[in-house]
């Protein structure tokens, strides 16, 4: 057979290729080392997968620190069940890289993601707004794949003193994810900067631990209060 038969072969490959790898979101992160220090935490979430036996029903929280950190989360969100897959200080693109093997294992009633405030911490190499929304995009792609209609509730970067000087490109990445969310079916989106910030426009220091990044436990109470009222609003 002459080679021109073969061509629309090669250019179907050849994009299915670029799609899967190059053309990926994720492609650019594939020298990054931040990705690869998560591989025992993934492995990690897989062993409790073997030895514990989750509800139907469950909530699925993933995302960085902030979810880990979340000691009391079972008590409080209650009568929901709840599923805790947060990991250590994460960015948005490591959450995306392993999100199949996060969210795939599970049924659940519905997600909640809290991810991409360490991609914007006022540093030179911090990530841009636009590319908190591209892998926002790409992680609201792979939950579709195998969850055609689950409820996602995402909530917002919460504004922090240590980390003020990214609280502009906080608030553009806050508001491209929420027009994500409002353009998806059953996205929603949690705000949380009006909890947080005192008469002074400022984050409110006695809601943090001492490294003014984390939540303490006044902090969660509010974070558990916002997040119970939106899974109230549309779950029941």
């Amino acid at each position: 057979m002459n080679l021109r038969h073969y061509l629309p072969l090669i250019a179907i490959s050849a994009l299915v290729l670029c799609l899967n790898v190059n053309c990926s979101p994720l492609y650019r992160y594939r020298n990054s080392t931040s990705t690869p220090k998560w591989a025992n935490d993934i492995a990690n979430f897989e062993k409790v997968n073997k030895e514990q036996k989750y509800p139907d029903d469950a909530i699925l929280f993933t995302g960085s620190s902030s979810i880990r950190k979340w000691t009391t989360i079972e008590e409080d969100m209650k009568p929901y069940s709840v599923i805790s897959r947060g990991f250590g200080g994460s960015k948005i693109e490591d959450l995306a890289y392993y999100l199949e093997r996060i969210v795939y294992p599970h049924r659940f009633k519905a997600i909640v993601i809290f991810s991409g405030t360490n991609n914007l911490t006022g540093k030179k190499n911090d990530s841009k707004p636009q590319d908190v929304l591209e892998m926002a995009q790409f992680i609201k792609r792979k939950i579709r794949a195998k969850y055609a209609n689950t409820p996602v509730f995402w909530i917002a970067i919460t504004p922090t003193n240590a980390r003020i000087n990214a609280w502009d490109n906080v608030q553009e990445a806050n508001r491209l994810v929420k027009n994500m969310c409002e353009r998806t079916s059953n996205f929603h989106f949690i705000e949380t900067k009006d909890y947080y910030l005192g008469a002074d426009g400022k984050p409110i220091k006695d809601l943090f631990v001492k490294d003014q990044i984390h939540l303490n436990e006044e902090g969660y109470a509010i974070w558990t209060k916002i997040i119970r009222k939106e899974l109230d609003t549309h779950l029941k």
